[in-house]
């Protein structure tokens, strides 16, 4: 995917280009004892990856849409044969471990399939743990239930650990990893991702808190694979500030610059023009270290409150430059209420952020260029593909409301996919309304789902025509992972939107490197274990 950059009005031009979409080579299905006859589809890289994980702890790295679950579904079917033990399979979200069980169902020659979920009374797990030689949790649930003694790992002669570059810090998946190693040492264990991370030390912390012994990695590039990926066409859309953001981002900057200059003559921040909210947060991780063994903690303090101010600028700058106006300005006003730090007070005290609150009261129009540019998109697609489903990404919830109401305002039927969890007086969605939205979507109740990063992981549209990014994405996990949302059965179609001369072109960049460095760490980390 290279970085081919045009303006909004070469785009509606010229559109996304669309090549032949080859047809994969024709395959005949699975003919296994565990598998239903004339259902699944006879890859050769899904069997070259099944045998060469059965008996090991692999990490399968693989492109979203190649079927990392039927991996697992194939290594079950033969453990299930050799009769080695239980299956068990764990997914991040209640959702997914759903969706898993369903394939399995589907695919498997197995009756005795369950999930063990938060829905079943504690003291009954253990019993369906206990009758089911196949069984999907989420790491968290089956983590508690290991540490409460319902069953044990003993029996596990096949765990799956699915979207496996969560299994770094305290995530459920770390514990779980190690007590299988200790529990059943020859036991195989499937981590499945698309992007295990983009340094090395990442990538190393997953494979060692799971205990990998082999890296199995493949790219669109790779032989095997290739004939079966579903190209996607990518387009980064350029979008010029208005004079109003312009006026506002000056006066930000003004405030960037004058917070950030003691603490780099105090060398606290690099000597760099930019300042990032990365060498700013470690700037204030070093000043808290010193502050533990300083005498004279006064100077300490003031570099600690510049840096507070700094962090709110900086929230602030990334705000108007990639959201808009109305994403800041609900942010300023729930600042206002709740200004419990003295550097947020002083933050809202400077008078150019007075200035421009007040200013933005009555603001009329797109709240940022980039909302009239998506309006104007999503207008072209759904006239041109009247029956074709679209997600636009964004990442803040303040965002996903703005984009609702300007595509609700030009007519664009469009519906909110967010977590669970509530933000700032945004409700969030219980897993039965994201599944309920999900369903309407299919159906074609509406056309546009407008969602935050939850969609990112398991969202099983195979039909999805486009991905919108609202902003480029600095992570090259989230890349990967919202890219893959298209370009699953047909033709992938990705646009992401880039407003001019701001922090949009520099994450644009960052998650770019960060995806080729993780391409080629595997293929080393390959080489090493």
């Amino acid at each position: 995917m290279g970085i081919d950059q045009v303006d909004l009005n070469t785009f509606l031009e010229e559109g996304l280009p669309e090549p032949p979409d080859p047809s994969p080579p024709t395959t005949g299905t699975v003919d296994h004892p565990m598998i239903e006859p004339d259902t699944l589809e006879d890859r050769p890289y899904q069997r070259e990856l099944t045998e060469a994980s059965l008996g090991h702890r692999t990490l399968i790295v693989l492109p979203t849409g190649l079927g990392k679950t039927i991996i697992a579904v194939r290594a079950a079917a033969e453990l299930l044969q050799q009769r080695a033990g239980k299956i068990v399979m764990l997914a991040p979200t209640k959702p997914l471990v759903q969706q898993h069980e369903t394939t399995f169902q589907e695919f498997l020659r197995a009756r005795d399939i369950a999930s063990i979920t938060g829905s079943i009374p504690p003291q009954k797990r253990a019993q369906v743990f206990e009758d089911n030689r196949v069984l999907f949790s989420t790491p968290q649930g089956f983590r508690n239930d290991l540490d409460n003694g319902r069953f044990t790992l003993e029996d596990v002669a096949l765990l799956v650990i699915d979207e496996a570059h969560r299994a770094v810090g305290g995530y459920a998946y770390v514990p779980i990893g190690h007590r299988y190693a200790h529990d059943r040492p020859d036991g195989t264990l499937i981590a499945l991702t698309a992007s295990p991370g983009g340094d090395r030390q990442r990538i190393r912390e997953v494979t060692e808190n799971l205990h990998i012994e082999r890296i199995e990695g493949r790219d669109a590039q790779s032989p095997d694979i290739a004939p079966y990926v579903k190209d996607t066409q990518v387009r980064w859309v350029r979008v010029p500030l208005n004079a109003p953001l312009e006026r506002i981002r000056n006066q930000i900057n003004e405030i960037v610059t004058e917070r950030a200059e003691p603490l780099k003559r105090a060398r606290y921040l690099p000597p760099k023009p930019y300042v990032s909210r990365k060498d700013t947060i470690q700037a204030g991780n070093k000043i808290r270290g010193e502050l533990d063994t300083a005498r004279n903690k006064g100077p300490l303090f003031g570099m600690l409150h510049n840096q507070g101010v700094l962090m709110q600028a900086l929230h602030a700058l990334e705000l108007i430059e990639t959201q808009g106006i109305e994403p800041f300005k609900d942010y300023l006003k729930r600042q206002s209420k709740d200004a419990s730090s003295k550097s947020a007070r002083a933050f809202l005290g400077d008078p150019r952020i007075a200035d421009i609150f007040n200013r933005i009261q009555d603001h009329q129009g797109p709240s940022h260029p980039k909302m009239r540019a998506l309006t104007r998109v999503l207008q072209q697609e759904t006239r041109e593909n009247p029956d074709g489903l679209i997600i636009v990404f964004a990442q803040y919830r303040d965002t996903i409301a703005s984009i609702l109401r300007a595509l609700q305002n030009e007519g664009i039927q469009a519906e909110k996919f967010v977590g669970q969890a509530d933000r700032d007086g945004d409700a969030g969605m219980s897993q039965t309304e994201q599944k309920a939205v999900l369903d309407n979507m299919r159906e074609g109740a509406f056309r546009v789902l407008v969602a935050s990063s939850v969609a990112e992981e398991g969202l099983d549209i195979p039909s999805v025509d486009l991905v919108v990014f609202y902003e480029p994405v600095p992570s090259e996990i989230r890349l990967i992972q919202r890219r893959g949302r298209t370009g699953r059965q047909r033709l992938g179609r990705m646009i992401v939107l880039i407003a001019e001369d701001t922090r949009d072109e520099a994450f644009m960049h960052a998650a770019r490197n960060r995806e080729n460095k993780m391409r080629r760490l595997v293929r080393e980390l390959e080489q090493d274990i």
